[in-house]
């Protein structure tokens, strides 16, 4: 038996969502300690606003085909990655970031390498990454850690076009970490630079897209624990998707790239000695 659920990105981001799954859960099992969705934020920080503009990400069109290819990080080999992408600057890197700084070097490497192949070799191009940043906990005050909506800053780390630069992973990941703290910043000039440079499609731009720590395998709705729980993207021609493996220490990825670069990534040594292709989700 499988649940799906679509939300709609204007009503919920991915927090509301999982607290949605888990007070339906609890209803249908009759739980005496019920998640409750706060509904308080409407009111107290975001109050309806007649004809407010909302913004959106604008992905260039790709005309490449692309591809999905799993990949799964254990436990073990997640703390191997952190103690390698740890630094002076980001001792004690976090799951999501360091398996978010090895796979997009990789595609980023994959993306370089492909170009250098082809003829007349394209110019140098400029990479970005780009994923939702829930801000509850870091706003003053902060909001409830079920309060319902899309409450989500935007990340944004950058790659320069120099394609000789040798992308150094624990520098990635403190472009990650100074990305997630900028993400409650209110001053939007150099966001919207940005969303206007990748609509034009002067940059490759990775989505990245983090569901760990939502604890989807504690979702009971009467039936057990859930044997798997997997997210399907389709909001951005190439990214990264994460989650929690069962055991809550793993993580899951999902790679959308350009078919020719998924080829070369799928491949690639730096990731192979961590991440396993898709291994049985059983």
């Amino acid at each position: 038996m499988a649940v799906c659920v679509s939300t709609s990105h204007k009503i919920v981001d991915g927090v509301a969502f999982s607290a949605f799954i888990k007070a339906w859960s609890c209803i249908t099992r009759g739980s005496h300690d019920p998640v409750v969705p706060d509904f308080s934020a409407a009111s107290s920080c975001f109050p309806p606003i007649e004809d407010f503009p909302v913004p959106s990400i604008v992905f260039p069109q790709i005309s490449q085909k692309i591809v999905t290819r799993r990949f799964v990080f254990d436990a073990s080999k997640v703390d191997a990655l952190k103690a390698k992408v740890a630094s002076a600057s980001v001792q004690q890197p976090t799951r999501v970031e360091a398996v978010t700084a090895l796979v997009w070097k990789c595609a980023v490497t994959s993306s370089r390498s492909y170009a250098l192949g082809t003829s007349p070799a394209p110019s140098p191009r400029t990479y970005a990454l780009t994923g939702a940043v829930n801000l509850r906990p870091r706003l003053m005050p902060p909001l409830p850690k079920y309060a319902f909506g899309n409450v989500s800053g935007l990340l944004w780390a950058m790659l320069d076009n120099n394609k000789d630069e040798i992308i150094d992973l624990p520098d990635l990941v403190c472009q990650l970490r100074k990305g997630i703290e900028q993400s409650t910043d209110n001053n939007l000039t150099t966001k919207a630079t940005y969303l206007m440079r990748a609509k034009k499609g002067e940059m490759d731009v990775y989505r990245q897209s983090s569901w760990c720590r939502f604890s989807l395998y504690e979702v009971d709705f009467g039936w057990g624990n859930p044997t798997y729980a997997v997210l399907v993207l389709m909001a951005a021609p190439i990214g990264i998707g994460l989650l929690d493996t069962r055991d809550g220490d793993g993580v899951e990825v999902w790679m959308t790239l350009k078919e020719d670069d998924m080829a070369l990534f799928q491949g690639d040594q730096e990731l192979l000695p961590f991440a396993s292709p898709n291994p049985s989700a059983l």
